[in-house]
């Protein structure tokens, strides 16, 4: 509610686009009466002085901590912060009591409320203890001089080998590159303008066709400046993409911050972020139970503190370096990589560990080493794979290190120099995703993009054309697709250039996927993808398919209709959800002890899935054929048993196909399907369930994700 008599002078909506628009501030306001409202006069570094007055408070938002391991003092931050739908309307803003504030506000729900803003500040500090910062909704916020580019930096990348000579951030700063001509000529190609922090992003090719380089500079309301340089090798139809090997030594502000020699692969890339000056060294903590409020991440539900260690412990690793990912995506099947989100990324949107932090942004940077970054020389932005121009691309299969599938259609320029570390599709884990809500950092969210466009150039036939439908493959190849595509859709800001193609791509297949399993034919199993791709994703002779892929495909689903990135996936979440409570409920000639099962039959009959599900036969001669009787009693409490017959461990439960059940089912309560509450009942009344477990996860994963409505 607005305080009466009071009219905001002005509202800003703080929505980026590549010609940058204006932030707004809030500069030290205090909330209680007592506090006074700030002077009628302020000064902004700068910019000229403004007037001020006090602004209605309309609302509390939570707070979270910062904690500086740099020297006591006042130090600028800036992080990456979700928001609930509806808790910062459409004609309000976001305010602190930060000494400088701004919210950049880069996403909005379908009621024009705030999804995701990226917030900067200005704050004071002791060194090692963490600083509260709330947050709290207003009418309006003075109007500021939004800072300005740098007219100095000093900053320099030095190659020698396949790439030579020194390239300077100095000689891109004021060069106006913001409406794109090619790859030719270096400068300034984004502008994202704030009055605490503004962003600028710089491009410089290099003597090589295919390096080139990348600088985005943070510029604060105090003079401080963070430099994130990010050395590409990824142009989509330059001819003779490859390996290249060069030596490579970084200064910023006067200092080496790294050097090394590097085989850089081709359509991969590595970064580090440097301060010129002293760095703050901030590390904040999000209030994590409103942030999985939002929907934005699954409600992964962990009591305890983890003990867990991680490869990476910075947010800068060494480029190219290992760290948490493996080699292969296609590794291993159940990599902890592999879920929802990545092992330190749900560790640390559940319980909020330093260490989780530090992996989930120092890996998403290590991202860069798979084979996924094919940007477009004519856009200077990921491909596009909706542009009629790139309807048909598809990733060369000579030495391109993704699936098998890679080649058809109009293939990339073939590649020299096998890659070290090859994509996926069928294994992908998240890519930006969890580091950018994070952060806010645009390196992770193009991150995000150039995996959901690998994934569509890599599937050959199965995605051809502006559409983008994907056809299947294997059953979880669908569900990461999903997963891939809506993160991308959810963080890309509102109006990027490439956002209506990703929130196209999405409505594309959901209403493919409605028109093919919903509208027609309706499986009361759920079923929303047919695999086609091996015994465990294509029926064998009695119609058996893997129940855990459904599952977390279901999972999936609930998450992309909570992102609210097309109006119409809770139509197939909902018709998903009745998988994970058909296999835990009580159906003839079924029992729900047999739920995390590998296979399980899904036909009417032995030479048909006509009708996808019917009471008995196949059940029946699918228990006898492995062995099985049906339990003599259906009542809850009976032990849950694997495909040998032996009791479901306690492995199985955190991180394997009971899991994978069991957080379907909590999707399935909060989205109020049928008899969902009595099967997730029924699931966890199982003496080999060990909720306490899953609540001490060190590797939160499927079992991890509770109902948000219990």
């Amino acid at each position: 509610m607005k305080q009466k008599g009071l009219k905001p002078i002005r509202r800003r909506d703080f929505l980026i686009s590549t010609a940058g628009l204006a932030g707004a501030a809030l500069p030290g306001v205090g909330w209680a009466a007592a506090k006074p409202c700030p002077p009628p006069s302020l000064s902004v570094t700068g910019g000229s002085t403004v007037s001020s007055r006090c602004s209605a408070v309309t609302g509390i938002l939570p707070a979270f901590e910062l904690t500086s391991a740099g020297a006591s003092g006042s130090h600028p931050w800036t992080i990456g912060h979700a928001f609930r739908k509806g808790d910062v309307p459409l004609d309000s803003e976001i305010a602190s009591d930060s000494s400088d504030f701004q919210a950049d506000v880069r996403n909005r729900w379908s009621d024009g409320s705030a999804k995701f803003a990226v917030l900067s500040g200005i704050s004071g500090f002791s060194q090692g203890l963490p600083k509260s910062i709330s947050l709290r909704v207003i009418d309006s916020t003075p109007a500021r001089m939004n800072i300005a580019e740098p007219t100095t930096a000093d900053v320099t990348i030095s190659f020698s080998g396949d790439v030579n000579g020194t390239y300077s951030l100095q000689s891109a700063l004021g060069v106006y590159k913001e409406v794109w001509n090619g790859r030719a000529g270096g400068g300034r190609v984004r502008k994202l303008l704030g009055p605490v922090m503004s962003e600028f992003h710089y491009y410089l090719p290099t003597t090589d066709a295919h390096i080139a380089i990348w600088f985005h500079v943070r510029r604060y309301s105090t003079g401080a400046m963070e430099v994130e340089t990010v050395v590409e090798n990824g142009w989509v139809r330059v001819a003779s993409p490859g390996q290249r090997n060069y030596t490579v030594a970084l200064n910023v502000g006067g200092r080496q911050v790294y050097s090394g020699t590097v085989s850089h692969y081709h359509h991969t890339r590595w970064s580090r972020a440097d301060w010129i000056g002293a760095d703050p060294q901030i590390l904040p903590r999000h209030d994590l139970a409103y942030l999985r409020s939002t929907g934005l991440v699954p409600n992964y539900i962990v009591t305890a503190t983890p003990t867990a260690t991680y490869a990476v412990k910075e947010q800068s690793p060494t480029p190219f370096s290992i760290g948490d990912l493996t080699n292969s995506m296609g590794d291993t099947g159940d990599h902890p990589t592999i879920g929802p989100l990545q092992k330190h990324e749900s560790a640390y949107f559940a319980t909020g560990y330093g260490p989780a932090y530090l992996a989930t942004v120092g890996n998403a940077r290590l991202y860069g080493r798979y084979c996924t970054h094919y940007r477009d020389e004519a856009t200077g932005l990921p491909v596009d794979k909706t542009s009629a121009a790139n309807g048909d691309l598809s990733i060369n299969n000579s030495n391109s290190g993704v699936g098998n599938n890679a080649g058809n259609g109009s293939p990339t320029p073939a590649p020299t120099g096998a890659p070290a570390w090859g994509f996926k599709y069928s294994h992908h884990p998240s890519a930006g995703y969890g580091a950018y809500l994070a952060t806010g950092r645009w390196v992770f969210m193009e991150e995000q993009q150039f995996c959901a466009m690998t994934f569509l150039m890599s599937r050959g036939t199965y995605t051809q054309g502006t559409q983008c439908l994907i056809d299947d493959e294997q059953v979880r190849e669908t569900a990461w697709a999903f997963r891939t595509l809506g993160q991308a859709a959810c963080i890309t800001p509102t109006t990027h250039p490439l956002a209506t193609a990703f929130t196209t791509i999405v409505a594309n297949n959901v209403s493919s996927r409605i028109a093919r399993f919903v509208s027609s034919n309706p499986s009361p199993l759920g079923v929303w993808a047919l695999g086609s791709g091996g015994a465990y994703d294509t029926p064998d002779a009695d119609w058996d398919y893997a129940p855990w892929m459904f599952g977390f495909g279901a999972v999936v689903l609930s998450w992309v209709t909570d992102m609210e990135v097309n109006g119409q996936t809770s139509v197939l979440r909902n018709h998903a959800l009745k998988h994970p409570v058909a296999f835990c409920g009580l159906r003839a000639g079924w029992h729900y002890v047999h739920c995390s099962s590998y296979q399980a039959p899904y036909g009417s009959t032995e030479a048909s899935p006509s009708n996808w599900y019917s009471a008995g036969t196949a059940y029946d001669k699918w228990l006898l054929k492995r062995g099985f009787s049906k339990p003599a009693s259906d009542n809850s409490g009976q032990t849950l048993i694997n495909a040998d017959g032996a009791a479901v461990t306690e492995s199985w439960v955190l991180y394997g196909y009971t899991g994978q059940m069991r957080g379907a089912l909590a999707c399935a309560v909060d989205a109020g399907v049928p008899d969902a509450l009595q099967a997730w009942s029924r699931l966890n009344s199982a003496p080999n369930i060990n909720v306490a477990a899953v609540a001490k996860a060190n590797d939160p994963r499927w079992a991890a994700i509770e109902p948000r409505s219990l």
